[in-house]
C-alpha cells in the first residue's frame, strides 16, 4: 500500500532534516509526497536591520508567489532525486489554510513540517505544528531546518 505525506514548509525546505525525513518514510516503504510551499509575505522573511534596497525590493507581494515557487520546484526535484513519487504547489500565505486546501486534492495520512529553529522561526512563535493536527486530525511530524540564501 502506498502511504501519502503532505510536506509543509517554506525557507527551511532545502534543510537535512526534511530529507531525512523523506528517506526515513521512503525506507518504510512506498511512499507519495506532496508538498505545499505557502506564499509568505517576503517582507516577513527579509525586512530587518541592515536591508537592502535591493532586499526591500523583493518584499513586493508579487514577488513571495516566485520565490515560493522556486522553493517548490527545487524541492520537487530533490524529492524525486531520492526516488520519491512527487507532487507540490504554492499554498496561501496562512500555512493552516494551504495545508487545509492542499488536503482537499491531495489526501495524506500524515503531514510533516519543516520551520526554522525556535527563535528564528515564526510558525513556530504562532503554534503551526499544533495548529495543523488539530485542523486536519492527521498526526504531524515536526522537523527543524536551516535557511539558505537563494
Amino acid at each position: 500500500m502506498v502511504r501519502r505525506c503532505l510536506v509543509v514548509a517554506n525557507q527551511s525546505l532545502r534543510g537535512e532534516a526534511l530529507e531525512r525525513a523523506v528517506r526515513q518514510r521512503l525506507e518504510q516503504g512506498e511512499h507519495e509526497f506532496h508538498v505545499v510551499v505557502p506564499a509568505t509575505p517576503l517582507r516577513e522573511q527579509v525586512l530587518g536591520p541592515g536591508t537592502s534596497p535591493a532586499e526591500a525590493a523583493l518584499a513586493l507581494p508579487e514577488h513571495s508567489y516566485a520565490v515560493a515557487q522556486q522553493r517548490l520546484d527545487a524541492a520537487l526535484a530533490r524529492i524525486e532525486a531520492l526516488g520519491a513519487s512527487v507532487s507540490g504547489e504554492v499554498g496561501d500565505a496562512d500555512v493552516v489554510a494551504a495545508a487545509r486546501l492542499a488536503l482537499t486534492r491531495f489526501a495524506a495520512e500524515e503531514i510533516v513540517v519543516s520551520t526554522l529553529p525556535a527563535g528564528l522561526s515564526r510558525w513556530l512563535r504562532g503554534d503551526v505544528p499544533s495548529k495543523l493536527a488539530r485542523a486536519t486530525g492527521l498526526p504531524v511530524t515536526h522537523v527543524t531546518g536551516g535557511a539558505r540564501r537563494h
